[in-house]
C-alpha cells in the first residue's frame, strides 16, 4: 500500500514547497492539495479505479483494515499549523508506516 498526505494550504500552515520536501524525505508517496473528483460527471469509467482513502486512520488497526479491504493508497490529512508541529506529525506518521509495513 502507498501512503500520502493531504492538506489545504493556508497562510497559517507550512509552505507547500517545504511540506513537499519534508514528505518526500520521510518516504510519503504523494502530497495532495484540496480537490475533488468529477469522474462520474465527466463520463469516465470508474470500475477500474484504484481506491484512495482521504483522511485515513493514523493507527495500526485502522491501517490493517484498509489493507484488508484492498485499498491502494491511504492519504493522511495535515492541519494548518506551524512548521515544527507539522514536521513532528510527519515524523509520527512515517514511524507508524515504517513499523506497520515492514
Amino acid at each position: 500500500m502507498q501512503f500520502g498526505l493531504a492538506t489545504l494550504p493556508t497562510d497559517l500552515g507550512i509552505r507547500p514547497d517545504r511540506l513537499a520536501s519534508a514528505a518526500e524525505e520521510r518516504g510519503f508517496e504523494s502530497l495532495w492539495f484540496g480537490d475533488h473528483s468529477l469522474a462520474d460527471e465527466l463520463g469516465r469509467d470508474t470500475d477500474g479505479f484504484e481506491v484512495t482513502i482521504y483522511g485515513a486512520a493514523t493507527d495500526a488497526a485502522g491501517l490493517d483494515d484498509l489493507i484488508e479491504l484492498g485499498v491502494h493508497r491511504a492519504v493522511f490529512v495535515i492541519g494548518a499549523t506551524d512548521d515544527a508541529r507539522t514536521l513532528k506529525y510527519l515524523d509520527k506518521l512515517a514511524a507508524l508506516i515504517e513499523r506497520h509495513c515492514t
